[in-house]
């Protein structure tokens, strides 16, 4: 029997933007930052917009004000006060324009009960700026994304730097170059006609069988080991069932394991970040002495994803689950 490897990873490191080589404004950047950000949120989950570490408070709470106005406006999340978020920051020394490390940031978010964090960092880059972002997961304790932007400077940066704008003299205009005649080149020998490269067959995707794992693939809530555990994979006929038990060999049954229905859980393609899958149904199933409690997706295409339920706080995680070659 092949069995199927279960690896236990707790970060998942994905890029959300990288800077396009034009600087743009500030305004401009920060909209970008903003649904670069968005675009990583499922599930309305509550964010903390920290810091931004820059020369200068005005320029930090400026960049931090736009930002959640940029996320509220696209309404897939709960962004926490700004008042909340100062007064925690005030306890551990802190302010909008500290450098917060990651820890530091993790810590920050779960005093306010946060599943997600933001810091950022705005520096000179030679003749421009340079504006980073950071999305950090509270609960696994990794970084979901980084933006990096090209910021042109003009009044209104020069104006939230403190400084003053400097004053540019024109240069004065080169005197007209004098033509020169271009060489003559001669006409290329046409090239040799080139094979057709051999195509090879695509890749095959999740097929139907069962999928075991040999441990059990166990949850995590808050760092911490749960009694819930994934006995196996079933894949057939588009639906996707995982069947969960509350033990890690033998029977067992489903009591202590939340239900995964509804809106309260999802599965997060690990591969291809924007792809999450709701349950269609769930039930119990009993076999062999053991009562599981079986979720159902439909139409799963992931091979490592992670399972979470959102039904409590801290979420109940299975945070990676491959799925190789069926039994």
């Amino acid at each position: 029997m092949k069995r199927t490897v279960a690896l236990a990873v707790l970060g998942i490191l994905c890029a959300f933007s990288v800077a396009g080589q034009t600087p743009m404004d500030l305004d401009s950047a920060i909209q970008q930052a903003g649904r670069d950000i968005g675009s990583r949120l499922v599930m309305a989950p509550r964010v903390a917009l920290l810091s931004i570490n820059s020369p200068t408070d005005e320029l930090s709470s400026y960049i931090l004000r736009e930002l959640s106005v940029v996320l509220e406006s696209q309404r897939n999340s709960m962004v926490i006060a700004r008042q909340d978020i100062d007064r925690v920051l005030a306890q551990m020394n802190l302010g909008v324009s500290s450098d917060v490390s990651d820890a530091d940031a993790i810590q920050l978010g779960r005093r306010l009960n946060a599943q997600f964090v933001v810091t950022g960092l705005f520096e000179s880059a030679g003749e421009n700026y340079r504006f980073r972002t950071r999305l950090v997961h509270v609960v696994l304790g990794s970084v979901q994304g980084t933006s990096t932007l090209n910021v042109s400077q003009n009044p209104h940066l020069y104006q939230l730097l403190g400084i003053e704008a400097p004053v540019i003299i024109a240069a004065p205009e080169p005197p007209p170059a004098t033509p020169v005649p271009l060489p003559v080149v001669p006409e290329p020998l046409p090239a040799a006609p080139v094979p057709a490269a051999s195509v090879s067959p695509v890749q095959a995707g999740l097929r139907d069988g069962i999928y075991t794992f040999h441990p059990r693939v166990r949850a995590i809530r808050g760092g911490m080991g749960q009694n819930a555990y994934i006995d196996r994979v079933v894949v057939r006929g588009g639906f996707m069932n995982i069947y969960l038990v509350n033990v890690p060999v033998g029977a067992g049954s489903h009591s202590g394991i939340p239900h995964y229905g509804g809106r309260n859980s999802h599965i997060q393609d690990l591969d291809r970040p924007q792809g999450v899958f709701t349950p269609v149904r769930e039930a119990e199933y009993s076999e062999a002495g053991s009562r599981f409690w079986v979720v159902t997706f439909e139409a799963v295409t992931a091979t490592r994803f992670t399972l979470i339920n959102t039904s409590q706080n801290p979420n109940l995680i299975f945070e990676e689950i491959i799925l190789g070659e069926p039994d």
